[in-house]
C-alpha cells in the first residue's frame, strides 16, 4: 500500500503542478495583448539554433564544469546499468591519493543509508563470496578481497 501512497503523491504533485503552469501560460498571453512583439528570423533550424547557443556557451568555465559533471553521471550510471544486467554490482569509484598505491578502498556499509529497504551505495556482500565469512558470524572479510580495477577514462 505503501507503493501506491507514492505513486498517488507523485502523479498527484505532478497534476498539481501541469496545472499550475498552464494556469501561468493563460495568464501570460494576456501581458503580449497590445505590445509590438518581434521574432527575428535567422532562417537556421531550431536545432541548429541550440547548437550554435551551446557552442557558444561552452566558453566560460561553469558551463564546461557541469557539462563535465553531467557526463560523469550519465556515464556512471550507464556503465551501472550494464553491471547490473550482466550480474555485477555497480560500484563508482574515484581516485584519490589517501589510498596507498595499488588498493581499493570500499565503505564498509555502516552507516549506510537506505530507500524503501535497500542500501545506497556499494554492497560490499555482494562481492564477498560466501565461503570468504567468519566461522561463528559468518561476517564477510572484506580486507584481501581481489578486484580487477578497469581503467574507463584517460585523466
Amino acid at each position: 500500500m505503501n507503493k501506491f501512497k507514492n505513486s498517488f503523491f507523485y502523479i498527484g504533485t505532478i497534476g498539481v503542478f501541469s496545472i499550475l503552469i498552464y494556469w501561468i501560460i493563460v495568464l501570460g498571453v494576456d501581458l503580449e495583448v497590445g505590445r509590438n512583439i518581434v521574432i527575428p528570423q535567422s532562417g537556421k533550424s531550431q536545432w541548429a539554433e541550440f547548437l550554435e547557443a551551446m557552442a557558444h556557451n561552452l566558453k566560460y568555465p561553469l558551463a564546461i564544469l557541469l557539462a563535465q559533471i553531467v557526463t560523469i553521471i550519465l556515464a556512471a550510471r550507464l556503465f551501472g546499468w550494464i553491471c547490473r544486467k550482466i550480474g555485477q554490482p555497480s560500484v563508482i569509484g574515484e581516485i584519490d591519493k589517501s589510498v596507498r598505491r595499488k588498493m581499493v578502498a570500499l565503505p564498509n556499509g555502516y552507516g549506510s543509508r537506505f530507500r524503501d529497504g535497500e542500501a545506497i551505495g556499494p554492497q560490499l556482500n555482494m562481492i564477498t563470496p560466501n565461503s570468504h565469512c567468519e566461522s561463528f558470524t559468518k561476517t564477510p572479510f572484506h580486507k584481501y578481497l581481489p578486484v580487477k580495477i578497469t581503467k574507463l577514462v584517460e585523466a
